[in-house]
């Protein structure tokens, strides 16, 4: 067998006409069928033959105005869109239905059409990212958080629809109001496991930024180790902690005397006795089991998001934690640190909706807190920007 050119490969796009004339022709033959690919194939641009995708979007007004869709009514909806007569004649179309003997098999057709047209926008980004890396006019920390985000977003959309009309997020909000009607109790999120406060909270809900600020060596850091252990141990809920202050395996420690009840300071001198081991390994085998992560080698929000992309879709994480927002560094084009500040705010934000899922980032208040009588915080004490609070 010869070999065929790379250059004529690098011109053939992926795509499967046959699939393409399969679900065209089935829908035609089973227009229930409809619904069914609409829900896989959002529009005609996914078809590579564009002939093809201008009979899909074709069909899918039709339906969607509640009308018959047949070769006739097709054939007129064509016309109307002015679409080129050998496109829109009787004959083109009626060769599509008779070269598919049935229907039973067009939602397997729809997801390879799906399918080819994921391939062919991943090829037009890539091309699009080597332009750039020759062009070189973009830092190396820019370019691979604008390729990550592209393929994320390609990701995404293979698992939804990227328009929502009001009638399914309303269908959706209903769904989530019976969903916590429900259940026993009155937490509905994520449950922190301090009673009081999931009572006021009703628990973290998927896509919130959630601030705990606090003057330092005030407990930040114990309070999130104590939630993580909650929810990691008793609700087996992954979940990734970042830690830009304490390294790793302090924080194993503090976890490891928190769940042991075992003083940490004997851990420096090793003055422990057969009690202390005993709850010790009791404690490590429950954290070793446990769904935690731990990260102390990230600092910026690019290196963060990055993560936090990556371990939603293989561990499903469902909550981040980040201690302390103040420490965390950002593309390092922010004319000053409040700016840069506000800026990793507004991103920490976006990756929590984007996500779906809680993020909680700890925060300094300023000294400002302390010349008070009653030394109670306010929104202003929120150390080096106003965003965040706009933002949490």
């Amino acid at each position: 067998m010869p070999d065929i050119d790379d250059a004529v490969i690098k011109k053939i796009m992926p795509h499967s006409t046959e699939a393409e004339e399969s679900v065209i022709g089935g829908m035609l033959i089973d227009p229930a069928s409809i619904n069914v690919v609409s829900e896989i194939i959002l529009d005609g641009s996914l078809f590579y033959n564009r002939s093809y995708g201008s009979l899909y979007d074709a069909m899918l007004a039709l339906n969607k105005e509640g009308r018959a869709v047949d070769i006739v009514t097709l054939q007129d909806r064509l016309k109307e869109m002015n679409v080129p007569e050998n496109v829109s004649s009787l004959d083109y179309i009626r060769d599509l239905v008779v070269s598919v003997p049935t229907a039973a098999n067009v939602k397997h057709y729809a997801n390879i059409v799906a399918e080819k047209a994921t391939l062919r926008e991943l090829i037009k980004v890539t091309e699009e990212i080597s332009k750039d890396c020759y062009q070189g006019n973009e830092g190396i920390t820019e370019l691979l958080e604008e390729t990550e985000k592209k393929v994320f977003k390609i990701v995404q959309r293979r698992n939804m629809g990227e328009i929502t009309p009001i009638n399914d997020v309303v269908m959706d909000s209903l769904m989530q109001i019976e969903k916590a009607s429900k259940i026993d109790g009155e937490v509905t999120g994520l449950a922190s496991g301090f009673i009081d406060l999931d009572r006021r909270t009703a628990g973290f809900q998927p896509g919130n930024l959630v601030l705990i600020a606090a003057r330092p060596a005030m407990g930040k850091t114990s309070f999130v180790l104590s939630l993580a252990k909650n929810v990691v141990i008793r609700n087996q809920k992954p979940l990734v902690m970042f830690s830009l202050e304490m390294s790793k395996t302090e924080l194993a420690n503090r976890l490891l005397s928190m769940d042991s009840h075992v003083d940490s300071q004997k851990f420096k001198t090793g003055d422990l006795n057969e009690a202390d081991w005993e709850s010790l390994v009791e404690s490590g085998g429950k954290l070793s089991e446990s769904p935690l992560i731990l990260d102390d080698t990230s600092t910026t929000i690019g290196e963060i998001r990055s993560k936090c992309r990556k371990l939603k879709l293989e561990k499903d994480i469902q909550l981040v934690i980040i201690d302390y927002l103040q420490l965390m560094n950002g593309n390092g084009k922010s004319d000053s640190r409040q700016q840069e500040i506000s800026e990793i705010s507004r991103a920490l934000k976006l990756m929590a909706k984007e996500l779906q899922i809680p993020v909680i980032a700890l925060s300094q208040l300023s000294r400002q807190v302390e010349s008070r009588p009653d030394h109670r915080p306010m929104l202003s004490d929120l150390r080096e920007s106003g965003a965040i609070e706009q933002d949490a």
